[in-house]
């Protein structure tokens, strides 16, 4: 799909912009284009005869959303405000094809790029986090206590959020300590560590979020070595730092 007109201005913003359109978020691919976000409503117009409201060609060349190497193909808006990706070659989430509308949050690959269609963000929540900054994997040493992921968001799940404060906030803003991706609260639990052996004090800041200390015994509102943590749809597990010999 080509028409002459071109987008202007450009529509690369913040990752954090809340925003009231739709928006494309590169979460893998090479280190100039990672984690940037494009916003979707600065399309070109579709051709006549097509039913559409509009079309954005992403790809190298004099695409777009310019993304050098990248073979180029189109993100159309439908009449209904859907987005239609013609990128036949790529490996599409569950419930996500090739010409068919893309649900919130789908993603869609083409190596050595993963693309993820955000819906509008007008209160800078659901938001994909840069969690390659914020997490590191179960396995790394560290010497400060963490929250391993082991529920949510399924990209992280093993990863963990290294708590380098005795104060630490949970949501889905990411701007807070441990964000999580799409809770839909932008501060929902507040952790203080306490003194003495290790154990974090659960403060729920969000009566509409579920946070919740696992396990049949024991203090609800007591985080203690190993145990659980809901939070929304996410389950998180405080790991220790290793004992030194």
């Amino acid at each position: 799909m080509r028409t002459t007109e071109r987008i202007t201005p450009p529509a690369l913003v913040t990752l954090d912009a809340p925003l009231g359109v739709a928006s494309l978020v590169i979460l893998e691919g090479p280190p100039a284009v990672r984690m940037r976000r494009f916003r979707l409503d600065l399309r070109r117009p579709a051709p006549m005869l097509v039913p559409a409201r509009g079309f954005m060609t992403v790809g190298d060349g004099e695409a777009d959303i310019p993304i050098p190497g990248l073979a180029p193909f189109d993100l159309i808006e439908n009449l209904e405000g859907d987005f239609v990706c013609t990128a036949s070659h790529a490996r599409y989430s569950p419930r996500a094809s090739v010409g068919q509308p893309l649900p919130p949050y789908a993603t869609f690959e083409i190596p050595p790029f993963v693309f993820m269609v955000v819906p509008p963000t007008p209160d800078g929540l659901g938001i994909p986090p840069d969690y390659a900054l914020l997490t590191v994997p179960k396995a790394h040493p560290v010497a400060e206590p963490s929250l391993l992921v082991k529920a949510g968001y399924q990209r992280i799940v093993g990863q963990k959020f290294v708590l380098l404060t005795d104060r630490v906030v949970i949501g889905g803003a990411l701007g807070v300590e441990v964000p999580l991706f799409r809770l839909r609260s932008a501060r929902a639990a507040r952790l203080v560590r306490g003194v003495g052996e290790l154990s974090y004090f659960v403060e729920r800041l969000d009566p509409s979020v579920r946070v919740e200390v696992l396990g049949p015994l024991g203090d609800r509102s007591i985080l203690t070595p190993f145990g659980a943590l809901a939070v929304g749809d996410w389950e998180l597990s405080l790991l220790p730092p290793p004992r030194r010999p």
